[in-house]
């Protein structure tokens, strides 16, 4: 069978794949869909008009359901393939009612998806949710699309000023020996080759990050890893904290970079400039 996937979104060679409105996460911006399941739509009778034959794709970066007609023998592609359901979500799988005209998509917690109008959100529309989408008849040809609202970031403190971070060369190597080991499989070895995380150092770091409080950035380490979250001793996590700000810029001094909030509170992590 033709592979539908490879159809979707093919690129000139000479394609480019850095785009400013990414803010240096610029797989969001690739034309790859990041495919994450495939279902069969079949029925044998009803369901939707028109989707008979067809497949159903989820996607992560575009938290987006394409559908892709198949030809009668369901062994190749038949016609455009169609996009619905565009959220600021990151579609993870799904499953179809009975009477096949509802469709369940499951979405994921968290991540990095595209932003509705292009760019980067890490908010997510409907985190760790069940969306149903069902088909209750032809409307109106009216556009009734609604564009959803940006979701509000819920761990931004603006210190508006503050000391500046302070850590030594010694804790800077130990915090990348322990970064290295737990987190540049999805934050990237450089902190910039991102596949799972956002990066941690760059432009996307320096508009996240500038003039906001250390201890900011030292409680997000502490979320980390998602699935095991302050499961490192807390001088760990502000080692590698010491080694995010050295990667950006900050340099290094004679005292150690402290695993006390109150004290990273204190100071501030330097806007770009």
């Amino acid at each position: 069978m033709q592979d539908p996937l490879a159809t979707m979104f093919t690129v000139p060679s000479d394609w480019n794949f850095s785009d400013p409105i990414c803010g240096g996460i610029d797989f969001i911006c690739w034309p790859t869909v990041a495919a994450s399941s495939i279902q069969t739509y079949m029925p044998t009778s009803g369901g939707i008009p028109g989707w008979g034959k067809s497949l159903l794709v989820t996607t992560l970066k575009r938290g987006s359901l394409y559908r892709v007609p198949l030809s009668d023998d369901g062994k190749s592609v038949s016609g455009p393939i169609e996009r619905y359901f565009q959220s600021e979500n990151r579609f993870r799988d799904t499953a179809i009612s009975p009477d096949w005209k509802t469709i369940y998509v499951a979405t994921d917690n968290g991540g990095l998806a595209e932003k509705t109008g292009g760019g980067v959100v890490q908010s997510m529309q409907n985190p760790g949710s069940i969306l149903a989408f069902t088909y209750t008849g032809e409307g109106s040809t009216a556009d009734t699309t609604t564009t959803p609202s940006e979701p509000p970031n819920q761990d931004v403190t603006d210190t508006g000023g503050g000391a500046t971070p302070v850590f030594t060369a010694e804790q800077n190597e130990r915090g990348k020996t322990a970064y290295l080991s737990s987190c540049a499989t999805c934050h990237g070895a450089d902190l910039i080759s991102a596949h799972y995380g956002p990066p941690l150092a760059g432009s996307f770091f320096a508009g996240k990050w500038g003039g906001r409080s250390v201890a900011d950035l030292f409680a997000y380490a502490k979320k980390m890893p998602p699935s095991r979250p302050a499961s490192l001793p807390d001088q760990t996590y502000a080692d590698m904290v010491a080694h995010i700000l050295a990667t950006n810029g900050v340099a290094a001094g004679d005292k150690e970079l402290p695993a006390d909030p109150a004290a990273l509170a204190a100071m501030t992590i330097p806007k770009a400039q």
